[in-house]
């Protein structure tokens, strides 16, 4: 399973600021690719262990969600930015105003 998956099997309990050990082995994995051999290292997890008890976690959870709540609602009680009008378009370079001795080429 990839680290990078989300809400899906053991890190999905894991959060920000938890202390877990973790227990891996590392595996090189060798093939080609396009005619290139290619080496990846690649950790691998066999086991995760929390340090602290479930409380502490829950509860650190639980500050992050009252925090993330009380932004939105900062949020929503903001007027709607006014719409922003819409820029000019560039005007076009003159020709005339290039002179061929200020050119950098001949």
């Amino acid at each position: 399973m990839r680290a990078t998956t989300n809400g899906i099997g053991p890190f999905a309990s894991i959060h920000k600021g938890d202390l877990v050990a973790v227990n891996l082995k590392l595996r090189q994995d060798r093939y080609t690719k396009n005619g290139v051999e290619v080496f990846e290292l690649k950790a691998v997890v066999e086991d995760i262990t929390f340090l602290e008890p479930r409380s502490v976690t829950q509860a650190r959870v639980n500050e992050r969600v009252a925090a993330a709540e009380a932004q939105n609602q900062a949020l929503q009680t903001q007027p709607a930015p006014a719409p922003v009008a819409a820029a000019a378009a560039p005007q076009p370079a003159v020709a005339s105003a290039v002179h061929s001795e200020e050119l950098p080429f001949s």
